[in-house]
């Protein structure tokens, strides 16, 4: 039988706002990932939720390396903070473990079909 091929694709790091996020740092994430033999995650973190990518995405950029390059990371873009999200996005985009951009539209209070996403999708089709 071969090793599965897992992803976890919805990982939260950091200290918890409002979500229940007991494992709070790399290394305990690390260490569950391997009980269940997942290969990989894609992670953002709670800094990000509640005050935009710049924020967080420079500690994210760290959880990459010290995981071995085991959790990658996305940037939270926040309509109500969109120049900086962006502007933060713009500069992570060749960092390593970057892969994309997450939306929260009830948590930033704003719906997903609003036009304050666009910026968001069009920096997404590049």
């Amino acid at each position: 039988m071969s090793v599965p091929f897992i992803i976890d694709a919805h990982l939260h790091i950091g200290f918890p706002g409002v979500f229940l996020s007991p494992e709070t740092d790399a290394g305990r994430l690390l260490a569950i990932m391997d009980r269940l033999r997942i290969r990989a995650a894609v992670c953002t973190d709670h800094v990000s939720l509640a005050n935009g990518a710049k924020a967080g995405l420079p500690l994210l950029r760290r959880v990459f390396e010290e995981s071995g390059r085991r959790i990658y990371y996305q940037a939270v873009y926040d309509p109500n903070r969109a120049e900086e999200c962006l502007t933060a996005m713009e500069a992570a985009v060749g960092w390593a473990g970057f892969v994309g951009l997450k939306i929260h539209p009830s948590f930033h209070r704003t719906t997903a079909e609003d036009r304050a996403y666009r910026p968001a999708w069009e920096f997404a089709a590049r």
